[in-house]
């Protein structure tokens, strides 16, 4: 894909044994860095669809993440970045109504 260092689409069956039927899932994730002036920043996340199955209700999950490397401003690029998370959740297991949106400030780093 144009602009990003990794993008990967896949669709899944599913089949939970302990109910009627089954399903498919698709999942999106991505990931792309780039440049804003002397500042490097990281975009990456995913988005899962669920289809319903038995009771089960649809649902969708999706956490994209807008990240600065700020481990670049002390020589240790790609080491340390902090951000800003916002999980989506539509029918949360399944369970109809079940939503929430939850923005999260968040530091994550490699050693």
């Amino acid at each position: 894909m144009p602009l990003m260092d990794y993008f990967q689409f896949n669709v899944y069956a599913r089949d939970d044994l302990d109910k009627p039927g089954d399903t498919w899932q698709t999942t999106l994730v991505w990931g792309s860095k780039f440049d804003i002036a002397e500042t490097k920043w990281f975009f990456k996340g995913h988005f899962d669809y669920a289809g319903s199955e038995g009771e089960t209700d649809y649902n969708i999950n999706a956490a994209p993440q807008l990240l600065l490397d700020v481990g670049n401003f002390w020589g240790a690029e790609d080491r340390l970045y902090a951000g800003v998370e916002y999980q989506v959740w539509r029918n949360k297991f399944g369970i109809k109504g079940a939503d929430e949106d939850n923005p999260q400030l968040i530091v994550t780093w490699k050693l």
